[in-house]
């Protein structure tokens, strides 16, 4: 994100700020192991999630009308990029109340996203 605000069609800031806590928060439903509430939310953030990066102004055509040599020097550098290393999942206590700390500092409710019939039959009617 850095690399692509400094460029000159760059992602506004509030924009990138969006796309950083989102993804903070779908790291964060990483951790507990799958379960169907957390199904719930992880789709209900991707549902408006997907909107801040594949629309005709989001991040993906903002990478799209990025200078090729900055494209060539951001590929080069996630190449060179070391493994992250996968933690297994946990279901410590604490792990819980973080979860919902991410979510919501995200702005979302976790427990409003976890009651709502999320499907990829309903995404796709919407």
């Amino acid at each position: 994100m850095p690399a692509i605000m400094k460029s000159q069609k760059g992602l506004p800031h509030l924009f990138a700020a969006r796309l950083r806590l989102d993804h903070g928060a779908f790291a964060a439903l990483l951790v507990p192991p799958p379960r169907e509430e957390i199904r719930r939310v992880f789709l209900g953030i991707m549902h408006g999630h997907n909107e801040l990066e594949e629309s005709t102004d989001g991040l993906y055509a903002v990478c799209e009308n990025l200078p090729q040599e900055q494209v060539q020097e951001m590929l080069s550098r996630i190449k060179e990029y070391p493994n992250v290393p996968v933690m297994p999942y946990s279901d410590k206590p604490n792990v819980s109340d973080a979860v919902r700390r991410a979510v919501s500092r995200a702005g979302y409710d976790f427990d409003q996203l976890a009651h709502f019939p999320h499907s990829e039959n309903n995404k796709q009617k919407e």
